[in-house]
């Protein structure tokens, strides 16, 4: 009896293999902006945003602005950007995206609202002065010799970078000035510049800088200007 024998070739493929990705799952980055935020016009607004990859795949941040006055952020790539708040003249909302992308293209995005109030320019004055602008004016125009009629202003201060207010160290380190209403090119020979018997804001030091309304001028300047209240 002739006997027959039947060969077979067996083949094993590993599961690597076999799957050649189209069985995963990318996951896109899971941020967060944080809670929307109320700020008063002119200062710093600070971003705490936190983003991960459920992958752990590098991302990439980017924010954008969709609605609101215009405001330069630091940096549109980092997590924690700043920007300064613009001036208003009511309550206005800034509203900024922020987008985050991992390596494979898989993005989410997540929108912030910052309310930007308004700094109030009525009532008694914020450094502590007292209201006594008629009498202030009557002990100034006492002081200027028959010059030009006074200016309905209430204070000058000097600053000095370090204590701001030398003669006055109530004054808070940066405060809401007058705009300056014309060049600053004379000057009215006043020589007290403190204490009660403070002249009008037309003493004005040539020194002076430019300042948009109702923004502050912060204690890292020399020279002498005037607020209004």
């Amino acid at each position: 009896m002739k006997n027959t024998y039947l060969f077979v070739s067996l083949t094993a493929f590993g599961l690597a293999a076999c799957s050649n990705g189209d069985d995963f799952m990318n996951a896109a980055p899971i941020i967060s902006v944080g809670a929307a935020q109320a700020v008063v016009e002119g200062t710093t607004v600070q971003i705490n945003a936190t983003a991960s990859d459920p992958n752990g795949d590098p991302m990439t941040m980017s924010w954008s602005q969709i609605s609101g006055p215009d405001v330069a952020l630091t940096s549109t790539s980092s997590l924690t950007p700043q920007f300064e708040a613009p001036n208003v003249n009511q309550s206005v909302d800034i509203v900024l995206r922020l987008t985050v992308t991992d390596s494979r293209g898989s993005s989410t995005s997540q929108d912030l609202t910052i309310t930007v109030n308004d700094t109030s320019r009525n009532g008694e004055s914020p450094q502590g002065i007292p209201n006594d602008g008629r009498d202030r004016r009557d002990r100034a125009r006492n002081n200027r010799n028959n010059d030009r009629p006074m200016v309905d202003s209430r204070e000058i201060r000097t600053y000095d970078v370090s204590n701001n207010n030398v003669d006055n160290p109530t004054w808070g380190a940066t405060f809401e000035h007058l705009q300056r209403l014309g060049n600053a090119d004379y000057a009215d020979s006043i020589s007290e510049l403190a204490g009660e018997n403070r002249p009008s804001a037309r003493a004005v030091s040539n020194g002076i800088a430019d300042q948009v309304e109702g923004t502050s001028i912060p204690n890292a300047v020399n020279g002498t200007d005037f607020v209004w209240q």
